[in-house]
This record gives C-alpha cells, structure tokens and sequence, in this order.
C-alpha cells in the first residue's frame, strides 16, 4: 500500500468484487482499479475519478 497525492494505492490483481468492498471499507471515497489491476481508492470528489495508473479500459 502506498499513499501518493492523496491516494490509497494498492498492488495487486483486483476486480469488481474488490471495488464493491473497497466502497463499504472506504465511504465517501471513490475506488478504481487501475491500469496494472491495482486498487486506488481516491478522496471524495464528483464524477468518477481518474486512476493515477491508468485507466484500464482505455488503451495507449
């Protein structure tokens, strides 16, 4: 686990299964999964957020 900007970041493999504990774990904050399959979970704020690893359902 790692904190950057703000950020809760964790390594790992995650999926929605994560996220939907992530959301109980972490009210008022928004998790995504990132482009390497971590789990970041951001501060609350509107919209869906912008993972700092890239997003994984966008390619480069």
């Amino acid at each position: 686990m790692e904190l950057i900007h703000g950020v809760i970041v964790f390594a790992g493999h995650f999926d929605e299964r994560d996220l939907d504990t992530a959301r109980r774990s972490y009210p008022g904050r928004r998790p995504v999964i990132n482009a390497d399959g971590g789990l970041e979970i951001h501060p609350d704020g509107p919209g869906r957020p912008t993972p700092l690893l890239g997003d994984p359902h966008h390619s480069c």
